[in-house]
Protein backbone atom coordinates (compact mmCIF):
# COMPACT_ATOMS: atom_id res chain seq x y z
CA UNK A 1 0.00 0.00 0.00
CA UNK A 2 1.34 3.31 -0.93
CA UNK A 3 1.31 6.46 1.54
CA UNK A 4 1.27 9.15 -1.07
CA UNK A 5 -0.10 9.60 -4.22
CA UNK A 6 1.89 9.12 -7.21
CA UNK A 7 2.11 12.47 -8.29
CA UNK A 8 3.28 13.42 -4.39
CA UNK A 9 6.27 10.68 -4.56
CA UNK A 10 7.44 12.54 -7.70
CA UNK A 11 7.18 15.47 -6.45
CA UNK A 12 9.21 14.05 -2.70
CA UNK A 13 11.83 11.83 -4.81
CA UNK A 14 12.58 15.31 -7.06
CA UNK A 15 12.58 17.42 -3.84
CA UNK A 16 14.77 14.87 -2.05
CA UNK A 17 17.49 15.21 -5.28
CA UNK A 18 17.85 18.96 -4.74
CA UNK A 19 17.83 19.02 -1.51
CA UNK A 20 18.63 16.10 0.06
CA UNK A 21 22.82 16.99 0.16
CA UNK A 22 22.23 20.36 1.27
CA UNK A 23 19.25 21.24 3.58
CA UNK A 24 20.59 20.09 7.01
CA UNK A 25 23.51 23.07 6.06
CA UNK A 26 21.58 25.85 4.36
CA UNK A 27 21.51 29.15 6.56
CA UNK A 28 18.22 30.83 7.13
CA UNK A 29 18.53 34.63 8.24
CA UNK A 30 17.83 35.77 11.22
CA UNK A 31 17.10 39.42 12.82
CA UNK A 32 19.31 39.58 15.92
CA UNK A 33 18.37 43.00 16.55
CA UNK A 34 14.85 41.43 17.88
CA UNK A 35 16.15 39.08 20.49
CA UNK A 36 19.34 42.17 21.81
CA UNK A 37 16.44 44.99 21.91
CA UNK A 38 17.56 47.18 24.85
CA UNK A 39 13.07 47.24 25.23
CA UNK A 40 13.97 43.45 25.71
CA UNK A 41 15.37 43.86 28.69
CA UNK A 42 14.75 40.27 30.63
CA UNK A 43 15.89 38.63 27.31
CA UNK A 44 18.77 40.84 27.06
CA UNK A 45 19.88 39.98 30.55
CA UNK A 46 19.43 36.13 30.01
CA UNK A 47 21.54 36.02 27.18
CA UNK A 48 24.55 38.05 28.58
CA UNK A 49 23.94 35.54 31.72
CA UNK A 50 24.98 32.70 29.65
CA UNK A 51 27.21 34.30 27.35
CA UNK A 52 25.24 33.18 24.42
CA UNK A 53 26.39 34.72 21.21
CA UNK A 54 22.99 35.84 18.64
CA UNK A 55 23.78 35.00 15.37
CA UNK A 56 23.06 36.71 11.47
CA UNK A 57 21.87 33.39 10.35
CA UNK A 58 21.28 29.73 10.92
CA UNK A 59 21.33 26.11 10.02
CA UNK A 60 19.29 23.35 11.29
CA UNK A 61 23.11 22.23 11.49
CA UNK A 62 24.17 24.73 13.49
CA UNK A 63 21.79 23.86 16.17
CA UNK A 64 22.60 20.49 16.59
CA UNK A 65 25.81 21.22 17.25
CA UNK A 66 25.12 23.46 20.19
CA UNK A 67 24.94 20.16 21.72
CA UNK A 68 28.24 20.30 22.09
CA UNK A 69 28.72 23.98 22.94
CA UNK A 70 29.39 24.63 26.69
CA UNK A 71 26.54 27.00 26.78
CA UNK A 72 24.60 24.03 26.08
CA UNK A 73 20.42 24.24 26.64
CA UNK A 74 20.29 27.75 26.38
CA UNK A 75 21.98 28.10 23.51
CA UNK A 76 19.90 25.14 21.63
CA UNK A 77 17.04 26.92 23.03
CA UNK A 78 17.48 30.07 21.56
CA UNK A 79 19.02 29.06 18.33
CA UNK A 80 15.75 27.14 18.28
CA UNK A 81 13.33 29.87 18.83
CA UNK A 82 15.27 32.30 16.31
CA UNK A 83 15.48 29.10 13.51
CA UNK A 84 11.88 28.97 14.03
CA UNK A 85 10.84 32.49 13.49
CA UNK A 86 13.30 33.78 12.33
CA UNK A 87 12.32 37.60 11.63
CA UNK A 88 9.11 37.52 12.88
CA UNK A 89 8.53 39.61 15.89
CA UNK A 90 6.80 37.46 18.07
CA UNK A 91 9.83 35.16 18.02
CA UNK A 92 11.56 37.46 20.83
CA UNK A 93 8.39 38.36 23.00
CA UNK A 94 7.83 34.39 23.28
CA UNK A 95 11.05 33.85 24.24
CA UNK A 96 11.64 36.48 26.31
CA UNK A 97 8.12 34.99 28.07
CA UNK A 98 9.49 31.29 28.28
CA UNK A 99 13.02 32.36 29.91
CA UNK A 100 11.25 34.09 32.38
CA UNK A 101 8.95 30.78 33.59
CA UNK A 102 9.90 30.07 37.13
CA UNK A 103 12.35 27.21 36.81
CA UNK A 104 12.67 27.43 33.40
CA UNK A 105 15.99 26.09 32.59
CA UNK A 106 15.35 22.61 35.26
CA UNK A 107 11.95 22.30 32.66
CA UNK A 108 13.74 22.62 29.79
CA UNK A 109 16.44 20.18 30.96
CA UNK A 110 13.44 17.63 31.49
CA UNK A 111 12.21 18.03 27.97
CA UNK A 112 15.76 17.73 26.77
CA UNK A 113 16.50 14.32 28.96
CA UNK A 114 12.88 12.97 27.63
CA UNK A 115 13.48 13.47 23.91
CA UNK A 116 17.27 12.39 24.27
CA UNK A 117 15.89 8.95 25.34
CA UNK A 118 12.95 9.34 23.11
CA UNK A 119 10.48 9.38 25.47
CA UNK A 120 8.15 11.56 23.46
CA UNK A 121 5.17 10.75 25.51
CA UNK A 122 7.09 11.76 28.65
CA UNK A 123 8.18 15.03 26.49
CA UNK A 124 4.88 15.48 25.34
CA UNK A 125 3.16 15.12 28.85
CA UNK A 126 6.19 17.49 30.26
CA UNK A 127 4.85 20.51 27.65
CA UNK A 128 1.13 20.25 29.22
CA UNK A 129 2.14 19.35 33.29
CA UNK A 130 2.20 22.46 35.19
CA UNK A 131 5.20 21.40 36.91
CA UNK A 132 7.19 21.15 34.03
CA UNK A 133 5.40 23.57 31.69
CA UNK A 134 7.18 26.55 29.66
CA UNK A 135 5.35 29.47 28.96
CA UNK A 136 4.04 30.06 25.36
CA UNK A 137 6.13 27.03 24.20
CA UNK A 138 3.25 24.87 22.31
CA UNK A 139 3.85 21.69 20.09
CA UNK A 140 4.94 23.56 17.12
CA UNK A 141 8.08 24.96 19.00
CA UNK A 142 8.39 22.34 21.45
CA UNK A 143 8.12 19.18 18.73
CA UNK A 144 11.42 21.72 17.60
CA UNK A 145 13.22 21.34 20.71
CA UNK A 146 12.60 17.79 20.93
CA UNK A 147 13.61 17.29 17.47
CA UNK A 148 17.08 18.97 17.95
CA UNK A 149 17.68 17.45 21.26
CA UNK A 150 16.71 13.96 20.32
CA UNK A 151 17.25 13.25 17.07
CA UNK A 152 19.31 10.32 16.19
CA UNK A 153 18.98 7.84 13.47
CA UNK A 154 22.19 5.28 15.27
CA UNK A 155 20.07 4.46 17.60
CA UNK A 156 17.97 2.44 16.16
CA UNK A 157 14.30 4.27 17.59
CA UNK A 158 11.25 2.59 15.45
CA UNK A 159 10.31 6.93 15.27
CA UNK A 160 12.30 10.19 15.71
CA UNK A 161 11.17 13.07 17.03
CA UNK A 162 10.32 15.47 14.16
CA UNK A 163 8.83 19.09 13.91
CA UNK A 164 5.22 19.89 13.60
CA UNK A 165 3.74 22.81 13.21
CA UNK A 166 1.02 24.67 11.99
CA UNK A 167 2.83 24.39 8.46
CA UNK A 168 3.34 20.84 8.29
CA UNK A 169 -0.05 20.04 9.24
CA UNK A 170 -1.52 22.31 7.38
CA UNK A 171 0.25 20.13 4.40
CA UNK A 172 -0.77 17.11 6.06
CA UNK A 173 -4.54 17.83 5.96
CA UNK A 174 -5.01 20.11 2.67
CA UNK A 175 -6.45 18.11 -0.34
CA UNK A 176 -5.29 20.36 -2.90
CA UNK A 177 -1.93 21.61 -4.04
CA UNK A 178 -1.25 23.68 -7.11
CA UNK A 179 1.63 21.63 -8.52
CA UNK A 180 0.33 17.81 -7.60
CA UNK A 181 -3.22 18.75 -8.46
CA UNK A 182 -4.88 16.72 -5.34
CA UNK A 183 -3.55 15.92 -1.53
CA UNK A 184 -0.25 14.51 -0.40
CA UNK A 185 -1.81 11.01 1.22
CA UNK A 186 -3.63 9.03 -0.47
CA UNK A 187 -7.11 8.43 0.53
CA UNK A 188 -7.63 5.12 -1.60
CA UNK A 189 -4.87 2.93 -1.08
CA UNK A 190 -3.04 4.48 2.16
CA UNK A 191 -3.55 2.36 5.35
CA UNK A 192 -2.17 5.60 7.07
CA UNK A 193 -5.94 7.16 5.81
CA UNK A 194 -7.84 4.58 7.55
CA UNK A 195 -5.58 5.09 11.12
CA UNK A 196 -5.62 8.60 11.62
CA UNK A 197 -7.24 9.60 14.69
CA UNK A 198 -10.18 11.58 14.25
CA UNK A 199 -8.61 14.42 16.73
CA UNK A 200 -5.90 16.12 14.40
CA UNK A 201 -5.55 18.67 16.76
CA UNK A 202 -1.68 19.63 17.75
CA UNK A 203 -2.89 18.90 21.34
CA UNK A 204 -3.55 15.62 20.57
CA UNK A 205 -0.56 12.80 21.21
CA UNK A 206 -2.13 10.36 19.14
CA UNK A 207 -1.77 12.71 16.32
CA UNK A 208 1.68 13.58 16.75
CA UNK A 209 2.40 9.70 17.06
CA UNK A 210 0.84 8.77 14.00
CA UNK A 211 2.61 11.68 12.08
CA UNK A 212 5.73 10.06 12.70
CA UNK A 213 5.30 6.63 12.19
CA UNK A 214 4.51 8.07 8.71
CA UNK A 215 7.23 10.00 7.93
CA UNK A 216 9.27 6.94 8.76
CA UNK A 217 6.55 4.80 6.25
CA UNK A 218 7.21 7.93 3.50
CA UNK A 219 11.26 7.51 3.78
CA UNK A 220 11.49 3.72 4.01
CA UNK A 221 9.07 3.51 0.71
CA UNK A 222 10.27 6.68 -1.76
CA UNK A 223 13.63 7.92 -0.78
CA UNK A 224 15.48 5.22 1.22
CA UNK A 225 19.25 6.48 1.94
CA UNK A 226 17.63 10.15 3.18
CA UNK A 227 17.07 10.98 6.78
CA UNK A 228 13.58 11.04 8.18
CA UNK A 229 13.45 14.80 8.64
CA UNK A 230 13.58 15.47 5.31
CA UNK A 231 9.96 13.87 4.69
CA UNK A 232 9.32 16.84 7.45
CA UNK A 233 11.38 19.38 5.59
CA UNK A 234 9.52 18.31 2.62
CA UNK A 235 5.86 18.68 4.57
CA UNK A 236 6.69 22.65 5.62
CA UNK A 237 8.03 23.42 2.20
CA UNK A 238 4.93 22.28 0.05
CA UNK A 239 2.57 24.18 2.67
CA UNK A 240 3.43 27.38 0.37
CA UNK A 241 1.43 25.42 -2.48
CA UNK A 242 -1.76 24.33 -0.93
CA UNK A 243 -5.06 26.17 -2.88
Amino acid sequence: MSPLTPAAAADLQQFAATHGATYLTAPDPVSPQRWTNPDRNALLAWIRRYGLNVPQQISRQDIFNSLGNPAGLPLLFLLTMMWGYQSNGAGAWRTERATQTPSFLPKLTTWFTFAQSNNLLGAYQAMYHAQTRIDRIGLAFASKIWYFAGYDETRGWAVQPLILDSRVHAALQATQFHHIHGPLLDPAHHQFAVQQPRDVSLTNFAYYQWYLQLAVTIRNTYIPGYRIDLVEYWLFTRANDII
